[in-house]
């Protein structure tokens, strides 16, 4: 398959999941063996679900814009590795950051309209997600403060700008 055409998530297979070491390792290779460096695995099964929970990871280096939700709130448990959580205000002001991970801070939960973003520290991160509702196109806003299909010039100067905030937050 290639890179171009390569899925970055599935939909459950199985009756029960199991999120060992081994599962967990088998998610990290699918999200290293394609371009988005992302993979999801859908505990749901499928965009009519009344309840959407998923398994995300997330590479360091690839930009993952900040988003919202209108319609519901979310939770994110971090299982492995570790993330900066961002959230932002409506004009792009940063509201609060977390340093989450399966060691520290493992739970989040972002009431509904609040923009987030999950920022790797670690090489790779996995959490699950967790949000009521069906899937719908419109259910995800992201802010026009911050690029989602710009340049790479764009996106760095946004990421310098994230990573300035991260270092004021730390020497608090």
């Amino acid at each position: 398959m290639s890179q171009s055409t390569q899925k970055w998530y599935e939909f459950i297979k199985d009756e029960v999941v199991k999120a060992d070491d081994g599962f967990l390792e088998e998610l990290l290779g699918k999200a290293r063996q394609n371009e988005s460096r992302k993979y999801r695995y859908c505990l749901h099964d499928s965009e009519n679900s009344n309840v959407q929970e998923m398994i995300f990871v997330n590479e360091k280096g690839f930009y993952y814009p900040p988003d919202k939700h209108d319609h519901c709130a979310e939770t994110k448990i971090i299982l492995y590795g570790e993330a900066w959580i961002i959230l932002f205000e409506e004009n792009g002001d940063i509201r609060d950051i977390m340093r989450a991970s399966a060691k520290g801070l493992k739970l989040c939960r972002v009431e509904k309209g609040i923009y987030h973003a999950v920022v790797p520290i670690s090489e790779q991160v996995v959490f699950y997600e967790m949000r009521e509702g069906k899937f719908m196109p419109d259910m995800v806003t992201y802010p026009e403060w911050a690029p989602r299909d710009a340049s790479e010039k764009e996106i760095e100067e946004y990421e310098a700008k994230i990573d300035y905030a991260i270092k004021q937050w730390e020497e608090k």
